[in-house]
């Protein structure tokens, strides 16, 4: 039997943000334990931006986040702002550097230096973190009954592991995180141990991955990686759209716009009924009718070339191809000849508006995020206590919150687990 003041259920970027916040606001006053199923701990964060980690974003906002009340991380990102995030990393070893579009990164561009410097803080600061500690079962002893007046137990929460361990504490903390990236860690553990006491979950969701589609065109570019604005088409209305790189592969679509939309994609086929495309733009600086008088401009001065090469130059040549084919549906061998304005209007139109039609998305192992978890009416949006009962805390990816690709998920980690820390923490002071 393990008796602690605060323990903090997960061993990730918010449990780590918890573990800390809470000990620092203890300053030594209240016991906090870090308990981690896996026997190594951080292995999600080491894998965060390509082995870099974007920490946060300087551009977070209400508007980046998802789920079924995105109002809800209002109160959190208040307290806890990029510059207040980069702040508590640049305090415990970390100094941060923004990229323009607002993405920042640890000066050393390294993963594994933030996941150290969590751990030394946690250490100093009287931590004790304890992995391969898998809880399998959560109880709440009920009041002992003095009189007819409840006598609250110093210790209401036994955490109970798969080897018949035993940790009980006065304040939990639940970070464990989703089901995204298995391979990592990633697992539903949370959302069945939050279930057991209550709180109810939505639909878990691959979110941040990559998408999947009819194969033709995708096949024939795959491997290509383009600049261009993607579209996410719902029965033929637009959603989303997203500017940047796109990566044709095999199955589908993947790169920074694809993943940015997944989640999305994931949401509607969950839904149902739904027709769902994207829409590549793949020559985003001209409107429309520039591009179509600019087309007719081209083929005049182009004497004799074909298909095979009009749109080189302008497009990836591979690229350039596929769209002449599907726009004119002509053989590529053949001249383009002179464009009149019906038929430069519908390579045009090819070119900004290539429609795939969508399928799905990849697996849990690709996603990097969970869509959809436990619900967030549950709980205190300033101070991420249950509303269902007092003593309990949670944060993190296992919240029905997920954010936008470019760092917002990380800052709801580190801000919701320091916000869920300090809330724990403070209540053992009153």
């Amino acid at each position: 039997m393990i008796d602690c003041d605060i323990a903090v259920v997960g061993a990730g970027a918010a449990g780590h943000a918890a573990a800390i916040a809470a000990a620092r606001l203890s300053a030594g006053r209240h016991s906090v334990l870090l308990l981690e199923r896996a026997d190594r701990v951080g292995r999600k964060l080491l894998a965060t931006g390509g082995g870099t980690c974007n920490l946060t974003n300087l551009h977070v906002s209400v508007e980046r986040y998802h789920g079924a009340d995105p109002g809800f991380v209002s109160p959190v990102l208040h307290t806890w702002s990029a510059g207040a995030v980069m702040d508590f990393f640049d305090e415990i070893g970390v100094p941060c550097r923004t990229e323009p579009d607002g993405r920042a990164y640890p000066c050393g561009a390294q993963a594994s230096a933030v996941q150290d410097a969590l751990r030394l803080e946690a250490q100093r600061r009287g931590v004790v973190t304890l992995s391969g500690f898998d809880v399998g079962d959560v109880r709440v002893r009920d009041p002992i009954l003095l009189e007819d007046t409840p006598l609250y137990v110093k210790r209401p929460f036994e955490l109970v592991a798969g080897d018949g361990r035993v940790v009980r504490t006065s304040r939990l903390i639940v970070a464990t995180g989703g089901p995204a990236a298995p391979q990592l860690g990633g697992s539903d553990t949370g959302h069945r141990l939050l279930g057991s006491l209550g709180h109810v979950s939505t639909q878990l969701l691959p979110a941040i991955v990559q998408i999947t589609t009819e194969k033709p065109f995708v096949k024939s570019l795959s491997g290509i990686r383009v600049q261009g604005v993607a579209t996410l088409l719902r029965n033929g209305n637009p959603v989303r759209s997203e500017q940047g790189e796109i990566l044709f592969a095999d199955y589908g679509l993947s790169g920074p716009v694809s993943l940015q939309l997944g989640g999305m994609v994931s949401r509607a086929i969950d839904t149902g009924g739904e027709v769902l495309e994207i829409s590549i733009n793949f020559f985003p600086e001209m409107d429309r009718a520039t591009l179509t008088n600019w087309l007719i401009r081209r083929a005049e001065r182009l004497t004799g070339v074909t298909g095979m090469d009009f749109l080189s130059g302008a497009l990836n040549k591979r690229v350039g191809q596929a769209v002449f084919k599907a726009g004119l549906g002509q053989k590529l061998t053949d001249p383009v000849g002179v464009l009149d304005p019906a038929t430069a209007t519908r390579l045009a139109n090819a070119i900004q508006d290539t429609r795939i039609r969508v399928t799905g998305v990849q697996g849990w192992r690709e996603a990097q995020v969970t869509a959809g978890g436990v619900e967030v009416s549950g709980f205190e949006p300033e101070s991420l206590e249950s509303r269902i009962i007092p003593g309990l805390y949670t944060c993190g990816e296992v919240l029905d919150v997920d954010g936008d690709c470019g760092g917002y998920n990380l800052h709801w980690a580190w801000a919701s687990g320091l916000v869920a820390g300090n809330s724990a923490a403070r209540s053992l002071e009153a």
